[in-house]
């Protein structure tokens, strides 16, 4: 659709005070407009587990909740609880729906059935000699780029399987919502590359605070087996000098 230009032009002489309005003379467009109101998703629910029981506080204005097993529906809900209806490993999560069919997001995974085997690292490398509270066992233990940049862990399983492997850890190098000093580590399984292991920050001086790695899904044949927890040259962050975490354990959880 072609336009014709017309120039507006102030002359030089103007003074004082003016107001300019710029007004729509016409549209091409004939229908209504769409008015919509302003709607807001509902709060993220918080969820805990209890035995066989999944429970959590009521939204503001949810009507209804979808419990998701392994990332699939299994269940809506108006109540704020939910019986657990396997006894195999799985992962958890609830959204709040409201009366407009608005989603929350979903919550934190919450894992059930877990059988976990955890191996303290502090029984392989030599503990670090630093005030840090909090770890579990005897002891933690240092990687950076030239301090245990390489971990060997012997580990033994009973049953064949699929594993999760993930590691827990600390990372005060920086705040968490920006720095560049997420130590990195790749994970070798009998001499073969399972994956990646990132180990993010957890708040600027914050060596106390623990948490969990992503983990990395391996399947093990049963008995012995060698896992590797390496710095390569691959994993080399954007700080490049600052690659550090502290390793308090391994754990393995057997999914299937």
């Amino acid at each position: 659709m072609a336009f014709r230009k017309k120039e507006f032009v102030f002359p030089a002489t103007l003074t004082g005070t003016h107001e300019i309005k710029i007004r729509l003379k016409s549209s091409a467009h004939s229908g209504e407009v769409n008015h919509q109101p302003v709607l807001f998703t509902p709060a993220t629910p918080d969820v805990i587990l209890s035995g066989k029981k999944l429970s959590w506080r009521a939204v503001p204005g949810a009507r209804r909740y979808r419990v998701m097993v392994n990332g699939i529906t299994a269940s809506e809900v108006e109540s704020t609880s939910y019986n657990l209806q396997s006894d195999s490993f799985s992962e958890y999560q609830v959204i709040a729906i409201d009366e407009n069919g608005l989603e929350s997001f979903a919550s934190e995974p919450v894992i059930a059935n877990a059988k976990d085997i955890s191996f303290e690292l502090e029984n392989v490398v030599a503990a670090a000699l630093l005030p840090y509270k909090g770890y579990s066992g005897r002891g933690f233990v240092e990687t950076s780029t030239t301090v245990n940049s390489i971990i060997e862990v012997p580990v033994s399983v009973s049953q064949p399987g699929r594993y999760l492997i993930d590691i827990r850890y600390a990372n005060g190098n920086g705040p968490v919502n920006t720095d560049n000093k997420c130590a990195v580590r790749s994970l070798i399984v009998n001499s073969v590359k399972a994956g990646t292991m990132v180990f993010p920050h957890r708040g600027k001086g914050e060596w106390s605070d623990w948490g969990w790695s992503n983990h990395v899904a391996v399947s093990l044949d049963a008995g012995d087996h060698m896992l590797r927890i390496e710095y390569q040259s691959s994993n080399e962050n954007m700080n490049i000098e600052v690659n550090q975490a502290m390793l308090d354990k391994l754990r393995l959880r057997k999914i299937d």
